[in-house]
């Protein structure tokens, strides 16, 4: 045999890794033995070979020998970004931030060729010890847009925890399918880390919705997000933890989808991380308001609430506890009653709960106010207009409820 192995660096589902050497021009290489067969081999190497950027792992040769198809690439002096989390612990939002904007550059570099990755997950992202990032693995890439019937084995191809729904049902992949799968990569390396910043999780959320015509269209949508506000406040985040709940449960996919069925099963989330709640200024106690609201925008509506200062929002550790204890999940923001049991358990006076979405082109956002003991609606408000003042439109919608 050409190579010679010294030592089995790891495994995956598309192969086995080791590090090896070139006995021709003696050098050191990792050699990937795979399991699926040969024009699964050709189509990583072919697309593979095709991004060269200095964040993906560069591929040299494909091979048959031994009875097995090899592949010889680049050998990173580090370990996997798995490994490293698992050593390290949750990261630090600005090393977060460091190596998701290697990941971005190399993504970016795949997509500018129409390449999908598809399998983006902890594993396939090396951290060499020098601090560079690198993708591998590009066993089940695709051309963006290409569409695999629903019937071949290669539908359900992928890292469970990570495949967008559009992955899972056999339909065209585009960039918003990495986008997904890289949401909760940086979700992953965050967690449990004390003081996210709100627009951090902003940009999770974006990233991880169900519908990809709601994630950032592209790697540069992300990254602009990634940058922060122009200027920020000191308030807490309340809304985000049930947004971050309603799509980390979609992380996980149940065999519910195989009978055609549609739904989509959840898998329970590790808790958000709270945010310390500024003092209200009055000495007048204040009605408390738990705002159960999805996505950036409801975000945004609690944040602007806060800065009314007529209510005293519960913190959201503490409704994070409530849809643990009450097993409710997603089933929040569709059901009022469930929302109300959980006003009830945190001790909240009212809740809120809303939606937004687009329609004919404009961004149409709708919330109640309710109060938690009688469950009647004090007010009931909505807004719309263009998409791209979603956050003066969020403002103008909460100053109708500064009752």
């Amino acid at each position: 045999m050409r190579f010679e192995l010294l030592q089995e660096l790891g495994r995956g589902g598309t192969g086995v890794v080791f590090k090896a050497r070139d006995r021709e021009p003696g050098t050191l290489v990792a050699l990937k033995r795979l399991h699926s067969d040969k024009k699964f081999a050709e189509m990583e190497v072919l697309l593979a070979r095709a991004v060269s950027h200095p964040n993906v792992c560069r591929v040299y040769d494909l091979l048959h020998e031994d009875g097995h198809t090899w592949i010889s690439m680049e050998l990173v002096d580090g370990e996997t970004l798995q490994a490293f989390l698992k050593r390290s612990g949750p990261l630090s939002i600005d090393e977060t931030l460091r190596i998701a904007r290697q990941i971005m550059d190399g993504l970016e570099a795949a997509h500018r060729l129409g390449i999908v990755h598809r399998d983006l997950n902890p594993e396939n992202i090396l951290i060499a010890h020098d601090g560079t990032v690198k993708i591998t693995d590009f066993g089940i890439a695709r051309m963006a847009g290409r569409q695999d019937p629903p019937t071949t084995q290669m539908d359900v191809s992928g890292t469970p925890g990570y495949m967008a729904p559009e992955q899972i049902m056999g339909l065209g992949a585009d960039a918003r399918t990495d986008l997904y799968a890289l949401g909760f990569i940086l979700y992953q390396m965050v967690y449990n880390v004390p003081g996210v910043p709100p627009w951090f999780e902003a940009a999770i959320t974006c990233c991880t919705q169900k519908d990809p015509e709601q994630r950032y269209a592209s790697v540069a949508g992300l990254r602009a997000a990634l940058r922060g506000p122009r200027r920020t406040w000191r308030v807490a985040s309340y809304t985000s933890v049930v947004a971050a709940c309603l799509v980390v449960f979609v992380s996980v996919w149940s065999l519910s989808w195989k009978s055609g069925s549609g739904a989509i099963p959840v898998v329970q989330a590790p808790p958000a991380v709270a945010h310390p709640v500024p003092q209200p200024v009055s000495v007048k106690e204040l009605p408390t308001l738990a705002v159960l609201f999805e996505g950036p925008v409801g975000e945004a509506l609690a944040n602007a609430i806060l800065r009314g200062g007529k209510f005293s929002l519960v913190e959201r550790v503490a409704l994070q506890k409530a849809l643990s204890e009450l097993q409710l999940k997603n089933k929040v923001a569709v059901d009022p009653a469930n929302a109300r049991q959980v006003g009830k358990v945190v001790g909240a006076e009212y809740f809120m709960v809303g939606s937004s979405q687009m329609f004919l082109g404009q961004l149409h956002i709708n919330a109640k106010l309710v109060e938690t003991e009688t469950t009647r609606v004090i007010l009931s408000e909505g807004i719309a207009g263009d998409p791209k003042d979603a956050l003066k439109l969020a403002e103008e919608l909460a100053a109708r409820f500064h009752l």
